[in-house]
């Protein structure tokens, strides 16, 4: 989803998002233990955002996935994308 440059940045970011998301889990787990249903809702509601709002992205190009995403703003802001309709104006005629 990200060009080259900010990658490493969006990488590094998601690293500490990823640490202190277990590192709560790690917490709240012996809390939770007595009762797993806290944690069996949050899957089940987690699973249905999923289903619902986020669109397959296999066999699509990491150009191609923000403009499946709806990514507007990100696009804007990178122009060497192209979106959708810049492809298949610029796609060959026969």
């Amino acid at each position: 989803m990200f060009v080259q440059g900010p990658r490493s940045a969006a990488v590094s970011v998601f690293v500490v998002i990823n640490w202190l998301c277990n590192f709560a889990v790690g917490l709240v787990f012996p809390i939770l233990q007595k009762s797993f249903l806290p944690f069996s809702v949050m899957l089940l509601l987690f699973f249905i955002f999923t289903y619902m709002f986020v669109p397959e992205t296999k066999g699509k190009s990491i150009s191609e996935i923000p403009s499946c995403l709806n990514l507007s703003l990100w696009i804007d802001q990178n122009p060497e994308i192209p979106t959708k309709a810049q492809r298949t104006d610029t796609a060959p005629k026969s």
